[in-house]
Order: C-alpha cells, then structure tokens, then sequence
C-alpha cells in the first residue's frame, strides 16, 4: 500500500475462525485482522 501512499497505522486481530478441511485430522487457525491504514500527507512522500 505504500506505493499508493497510505501506511499502516494500526493492526489487531478481529477474528480467528477455525477450520478443518474434510479428512484432515487437524485443524487449521486463520487469523483475521483489523488494520487501519492512513493516506500519506504531500510533505511526507
């Protein structure tokens, strides 16, 4: 995102669903995060 000017103010984790594929033994963790992100002022690109 960088390269269309914003940059990462904040990140956190919203969710974290758990899942398990059809014959698998374990199952997987996959996070969902939050992240906030802010446009890059002209003075500071």
């Amino acid at each position: 995102m960088e390269n269309k000017n914003y940059i990462l103010k904040s990140a956190k984790v919203n969710f974290v669903v758990y899942w398990l594929k059809e014959g698998a033994e374990k199952e997987i963790q996959i996070v969902l995060p939050e992240l906030h992100f802010e446009k890059k002022s002209d003075q500071n690109c």
